[in-house]
């Protein structure tokens, strides 16, 4: 009922991702639709696979958390809010949009999700690990801060990487949430922000793993001369 429950298939692939260990038995092509790439026994084509619609339904439930978030603690929040960038109405610097949040200004919230083990970072992962996430909300900034700014807006990026690492300002953004729910729920601030801290994981575990298991490599099975060859 809370949201933190992880079932079996979803524990085992977590805890072969936290060990570091092969998820699956052997590579193969990626069973993902029209994909043309190859599965790796890691699941790191798995994580970055873009075809099916996992990865925005992963980003979508981090933005729902959060939203619901901001909901309970009475800031009015709104998803996807439109038309923030004057002449460019197509750009969305905010998947959750909080009004006067920060210092009298409307707030921007633009989530991003990162796998640490993919080519482009993963040499760099290896000698500082939060590389990856840091590259990935440097991004959004880049992307999104100064057209903000000039709008009068606070922009928030809230970046993580498929493995739970979380970039320090985004997690100082989500203990700023978690704290003000509290308060408006009269609750412990520290039991809150751990609760929201820990939903986000979960929601973020259950979608790596659901992104895996459905990209388990097929093979068809050896045979000679027509029979079966092996179990």
């Amino acid at each position: 009922a809370l949201g933190l429950h992880l079932n079996h298939e979803e524990f085992v692939y977590s805890i072969r991702r936290r060990l570091g260990v092969p998820v699956y038995t052997q590579e193969g092509a990626c069973p993902a639709g029209r994909c043309k790439g190859q599965v790796d026994v890691l699941g790191i084509h798995s994580l970055n696979c873009s075809l099916g619609g996992e990865r925005i339904a992963r980003h979508n439930h981090l933005r729902n958390a959060i939203y619901d978030a901001a909901q309970m603690a009475a800031l009015a929040p709104r998803k996807e809010q439109v038309h923030l960038i004057s002449g460019h109405g197509g750009i969305r610097p905010a998947d959750v949009f909080i009004p006067q949040w920060h210092q009298g200004k409307d707030s921007c919230l633009d989530i991003v999700v990162t796998n640490p083990l993919q080519q482009e970072t993963v040499a760099q992962c290896a000698v500082s690990g939060d590389f990856a996430v840091n590259k990935a909300y440097n991004g959004k900034v880049t992307k999104f801060g100064d057209k903000c700014a000039a709008e009068g807006l606070a922009f928030f990026p809230i970046a993580v990487d498929t493995l739970g690492s979380w970039h320090t300002s985004s997690l100082a953004t989500i203990t700023k949430l978690g704290t003000q729910q509290a308060r408006h729920l009269d609750k412990e601030p520290a039991e809150q922000v751990r609760f929201l801290r820990q939903r986000l994981a979960i929601s973020l575990a259950k979608d790596c793993a659901s992104m895996l298991a459905s990209r388990a490599p097929d093979h068809a099975p050896a045979t000679v001369d027509g029979d079966q060859d092996f179990d």
